[in-house]
């Protein structure tokens, strides 16, 4: 689960292992990468597949035999993005960790790396993945920004700008009309929707986040980097109901969860109101901020390898090919009766079945 305490962090090192293979696409230019976590970490427009080079460097410094590949191999252990796992061919040799997060799961991983607790858990996956060979989930959250600038001090207990921070399409649409910046101008206050890559870290102008996908569905896959990032800040967060985020949650301190625009609206009308309320949010927020550093990440990363990536590849490594082989056909099979069921239930009922 969730390390309460630094102590959590700390894990014998392990020196002797397979060597891990971290996939990066030959159409990424990495000459300006950092080569440290201390180095200026600006990257370009998908930071989720750029932070490949971060979980790099953490392995790096964890002490783990690790390299990137700019070409798939043709043994091994092969860490990647799952927006790559779909253009290489099935190879019973080589022992793919999938970076799924937020993703659909793919058939080619005997590892799946997701966003959150729950997911690792029998029921969070369909009922195909329980009769099939669904490979192993480990929780391997992504880092929040290793450069994210903080709320300006200077701004002192001001409280007019409420932000959302990430892809427009991401934000319920009803935080999205005009209705709704109407009622927040009510409260003296004005509502940003900061979409641009490059300034998405930067939380030096904002007072408070606002962050739910949409009413009415309860989100299970998604990473709790928008609480994360806010705790870091220092600016309380209102956001929606999402695993990732309730997992971290222990107080009411953490954040407010708002289910529709008037919990939304009157979240931040307390915050503004409540000046001793939205300071201990935010205090709390950065005490709590430190369980969930790069440095902290970093440590949780080893912590899965060790435990968990490392001891399936010895399985694996000691199948013969053809049962390697027969996973990754009973996976193929799945989902190719995945796909036909879910089209006819579709056309059928209009909506997505879970298989």
């Amino acid at each position: 689960m969730i390390p309460s305490s630094k102590d959590d962090f700390a894990r014998p090192m392990i020196m002797e292992h397979a060597p891990i293979q971290i996939y990066l696409s030959p159409e990424l230019d990495t000459t300006a990468y950092p080569t440290s976590l201390s180095g200026d970490f600006h990257m370009s427009v998908d930071y989720k597949i750029e932070s490949a080079w971060i979980f790099y460097l953490m392995l790096k410094g964890e002490g783990f035999s690790v390299q990137i590949c700019r070409k798939y191999p043709s043994s091994g252990i092969l860490m990647i993005h799952k927006a790559y796992t779909q253009k290489f061919v099935w190879n019973p040799e080589l022992f793919v960790v999938s970076m799924q997060w937020d993703h659909k799961r793919d058939d080619r991983g005997q590892v799946h790396l997701v966003s959150s607790v729950y997911q690792t858990r029998p029921g969070a996956s369909g009922w195909m993945d329980r009769l099939s060979f669904s490979g192993l989930r480990c929780f391997a959250p992504p880092p929040m920004h290793p450069q994210l600038t903080s709320r300006n001090p200077e701004r002192g207990r001001l409280f007019e700008t409420v932000a959302f921070v990430g892809a427009e399409k991401n934000l319920e649409a009803e935080f999205r009309t005009s209705e709704f910046k109407d009622r927040v101008a009510e409260l003296g206050m004005k509502f940003r929707i900061i979409n641009d890559p490059d300034k998405m870290s930067d939380y030096s102008e904002i007072d408070a986040i606002l962050a739910a996908r949409n009413f009415g569905k309860r989100v299970s896959h998604k990473p709790a980097q928008k609480l994360t990032n806010a705790w870091r800040a220092g600016v309380p967060a209102l956001l929606g109901c999402e695993e990732g985020y309730r997992e971290l949650r222990y107080s009411h301190l953490d954040y407010l969860e708002v289910k529709s625009v008037d919990e939304a609206v009157a979240g931040l009308k307390r915050l503004k109101e409540d000046v001793e309320f939205r300071e201990a949010v935010i205090e709390n927020g950065l005490r709590k901020s430190d369980f969930h550093t790069i440095n902290a990440v970093q440590s949780l990363w080893a912590d899965v390898f060790r435990t968990q990536i490392f001891p399936a590849y010895e399985v694996w490594k000691a199948q013969s090919t053809l049962s390697r082989f027969k996973f990754l056909v009973a996976r193929r099979i799945r989902d190719i009766v995945r796909f036909i069921l879910s089209f006819i239930w579709h056309r059928l009922f209009k909506i997505k079945p879970k298989l």
